[in-house]
């Protein structure tokens, strides 16, 4: 059954703030630093790496404690690629703007298109092979 567009537009909306603005301002504006005087660019990499890293962990640590039926997507390393190039594209723009909008907007475009368009919500129901 294709769900009415007034579903789809309430079910983007709420993915604008969960999981796109909640996980930019935690693994972007919290572990971040700006670039400037306070940081120097070593310690903008290496945070950055750090917040790539947990970005990343975080997608099976989610499914193991959240949502046991879509532990098999969250640990899939095909998944979990995207997710660090998504994190990647994110952190780039987070860094370059100085803002968290443009970051939030990428994540949300992408989780958007693959849960309304490309089947992630049937993915997170059950497992994947």
């Amino acid at each position: 059954m294709i769900a009415p567009w007034w579903h789809k537009a309430g079910i983007a909306a709420a993915l604008l703030f969960k999981p796109a603005l909640l996980e930019e301002l935690f693994f972007r504006v919290l572990l971040l630093p700006m670039p400037g005087p306070a940081a120097s660019r070593r310690q903008i990499v290496l945070w950055a790496g750090v917040s790539l890293a947990t970005f990343v962990a975080w997608h099976p640590i989610n499914g193991w404690l959240f949502r046991p039926a879509a532990l098999p997507l969250f640990a899939n390393p095909v998944f979990l690629v995207l997710a660090g190039l998504l994190g990647t594209a994110c952190t780039a723009t987070y860094l370059t703007s100085r803002s968290v909008w443009p970051a939030t907007i990428i994540h949300w475009l992408a989780v958007s298109v693959w849960i309304l368009c490309l089947g992630g919500q049937q993915a997170l129901s059950g497992p994947v092979s």
